[in-house]
């Protein structure tokens, strides 16, 4: 028996015209992050906020302006909510956002570290916390109090971080031995670029800080810049060690958008 072609059509549009009610439920959403280029980008941002950072230090120590419109505390590196500090925030937080993403791809795969890459997602989260908040700074005054620091602990807050950090370190050590070469390799060399500027040069320009009792000099502003450009420096190296891991080790990872019933 011959079928009618408008019924056949009409139930051809109804199958191919229309998705599948349990197909449409589901929509795959790919976030492409390469990391070449996505370290290229965020190399330039670096060096864009630096650039704008040292020129208002020329207008601010040469030319005796210190605001410009706004400009000079919109860029400066060694000030809390502005560009930089909003910068630093973002890529904070997308390195925990990484690292969470590699612990849920290898725990589906069945791979190692599962929690160690959990723990790192959530110490990227607490920095990127930390850097809106300025939850360091806070620790200045009391650390103060406590040990009577000067000198090279003019920047108090350094002490217990640098113990916190030590003690994570000894106790990360088999994640890292574990981790592939490269992967190991570069987020070591991003921990060390960054650790350097955010407690290295801290401790060092302790006994500057102490000598200008509060106020800013050109000397301070230079060595807050060092530190900045080193912190913001290694969280880019640590960028592509994750990206590179999740497409070299873990295929990548795509975004599931599920709509309800």
């Amino acid at each position: 028996m011959n079928e009618d072609p408008k019924m056949t059509a009409h139930r051809g549009e109804g199958e191919a015209g229309r998705p599948d009610v349990a197909s449409a439920r589901t929509v795959a959403v790919s976030l492409l992050l390469e990391p070449r280029t996505v370290t290229v980008f965020l190399s330039a941002v670096v060096l864009f906020l630096t650039g704008a950072h040292l020129l208002g230090l020329v207008f601010r120590y040469g030319l005796d302006h210190d605001h410009v419109y706004g400009l000079v505390p919109l860029f400066n590196l060694n000030i809390e909510q502005n560009v930089p500090t909003l910068y630093s925030t973002l890529t904070l937080f997308l390195c925990g956002v990484l690292s969470v993403s590699i612990a849920q791809a290898t725990l589906r795969s069945g791979g190692r570290f599962v929690w160690q890459w959990r723990g790192l997602g959530f110490l990227f989260l607490f920095l990127a916390l930390d850097e809106f908040a300025s939850i360091h700074e806070r620790l200045e005054g009391p650390m103060k109090s406590l040990v009577g620091t000067g000198g090279f602990l003019t920047n108090a807050w350094v002490f217990p971080y640098v113990v916190a950090g030590a003690v994570l370190l000894v106790l990360g050590v088999p994640f890292l031995l574990g981790l592939p070469g490269r992967t190991r390799n570069v987020l070591v060399l991003s921990g060390l670029v960054f650790v350097s500027g955010a407690a290295g040069l801290e401790v060092l320009a302790g006994p500057d800080k102490e000598a200008a009792a509060g106020v800013s000099n050109l000397t301070l502003a230079c060595w807050a810049t060092a530190e900045e450009f080193l912190e913001m420096a290694g969280v880019v190296v640590c960028i592509n060690a994750l990206t590179t891991h999740l497409a070299d080790e873990l295929g990548g990872v795509a975004l599931s958008v599920l709509r309800g019933r």
